[in-house]
């Protein structure tokens, strides 16, 4: 993991684990989360490390959602 305040993606991965899963990780724990910008950061850190952008989201006693852009949630379920 990335440490906070850190540039980039928030889940560091190895070369390996990028074939086994492809995302570029950006995790949110907020209770109130400003979704567009979520999602700029997320693509755009995506771009850089050439991964699909996935964002991940909680509050406080929620469980964790994720955002994917529809033509890569397709390839998901493909």
């Amino acid at each position: 993991p990335a440490v906070m305040s850190e540039n980039g993606v928030d889940i560091q991965l190895s070369e390996a684990a990028r074939i086994a899963f492809p995302f570029a990780v950006e995790a949110k724990a907020r209770e109130s989360l400003p979704l567009w910008a979520s999602i700029n950061q997320c693509e755009e850190n995506a771009a850089k490390e050439v991964l699909t952008p996935l964002l991940a989201f909680r509050r406080n006693g929620s469980g964790i959602y994720v955002i994917l852009r529809w033509e890569d949630f397709l390839e998901v379920i493909r």
